[in-house]
């Protein structure tokens, strides 16, 4: 059975709790947190074995953990967020002095630094042949290829589909890539949640 939950406002409990979702929504069940942090206060005067108390204290801790959890999550807000890629990259751009780059109207920053050859076009179906370095904007590699890899252009993220294809077989581009164009704002082993992606792409072969 998958459980879903989520942020909500509760009217009725004058404060944000958490709502969870069973399968198919053939129930809801919300959770105040407020309710969570006044019910430690009557939990003292409750006569029950100890093992029972600590059932019922674990509950509540857990209800308050991810109350607290799903609501921070629900207050992402995407246009402030890219505001602050678009400043994090001019600012990495101005401080390193790099020459070249472009704006794609997504948002995300490419240097053509070897165009390549050919009239590919590309599509999500695309199989593309590449080496590549992925860093964070401080520097620290988090991905690199070893050897040439080859993957459907679908398959990757958006930045990858939009900096690829501004170059042919035997191109090279650098792309910067906003978060949301990443891995959004959730972190992704080395990758922290809502960071911006300096991507070194040689483009080795397309097949379509």
């Amino acid at each position: 059975m998958l459980l879903k939950f989520k942020c909500q406002f509760s009217n009725k409990e004058g404060g944000f709790g958490l709502l969870f979702l069973f399968p198919r929504n053939s129930a809801r069940a919300l959770i105040s947190l407020k309710y969570v942090k006044t019910s430690i206060l009557p939990f003292k005067r409750i006569n029950l074995p100890t093992h029972m108390k600590l059932r019922y204290l674990f509950v509540l801790f857990l209800g308050f953990v991810l109350t607290q959890t799903a609501c921070q999550k629900d207050s992402f807000d995407p246009v402030k967020q890219a505001a602050q890629d678009e400043e994090a990259i001019k600012n990495f751009i101005n401080t390193n002095k790099l020459q070249g780059f472009q704006r794609d109207a997504s948002g995300v920053y490419y240097q053509v630094t070897k165009p390549g050859t050919g009239t590919d076009t590309y599509s999500a179906n695309t199989s593309v042949t590449v080496t590549y370095t992925g860093r964070l904007l401080n520097g620290s590699v988090f991905d690199q290829s070893a050897n040439a890899v080859t993957f459907k252009l679908g398959q990757v993220i958006a930045g990858w589909q939009i900096g690829v294809p501004k170059i042919q077989k035997g191109g090279h581009v650098r792309i910067l890539v906003p978060s949301a164009y990443g891995y959004g704002n959730a972190s992704t082993g080395p990758i922290p949640a809502n960071a911006v992606l300096d991507f070194d792409i040689e483009l080795l072969d397309v097949k379509n």
